[in-house]
């Protein structure tokens, strides 16, 4: 395993990753969205791309010897440098959110409603 080698496939997998998914801008503020109804809490674009870090992190632990974990936690960081100072917001999710609200674990109850299940 060669930094370099690291440093040069990082690259590649953010214009691989861009032509699957598109912009990673509107990839991770849908994702910060839909996140945050369901776990009934604020995210934002960094926030998702430090826990997505996080979670390449853990992968590194798991097999130390995978240069794609590296090349995963470098890519990620790299978003969340980007979306530190967030000015971008996804316009093209209108909408989205009832959508996501039905798939939300967390369910809001009255008091004359004690189980709606």
């Amino acid at each position: 395993m060669n930094h370099a080698d690291i440093l040069r496939s990082s690259a590649s997998k953010v214009n691989e990753l861009d032509s699957s998914y598109g912009p990673r801008e509107l990839v991770f503020d849908r994702a910060a969205r839909i996140a945050s109804i369901l776990l009934d809490t604020q995210l934002s674009a960094y926030d998702v791309s430090m826990i997505t870090v996080a979670l390449n992190l853990a992968h590194v632990q798991g097999n130390r010897t995978d240069p794609t974990n590296y090349v995963s936690a470098i890519v990620n960081v790299a978003f969340a440098g980007q979306f530190a100072q967030p000015d971008t917001l996804a316009e093209d999710l209108k909408g989205f959110e009832e959508i996501a609200k039905r798939f939300s674990p967390k369910m809001q109850f009255t008091a004359e409603e004690p189980s709606a299940l």
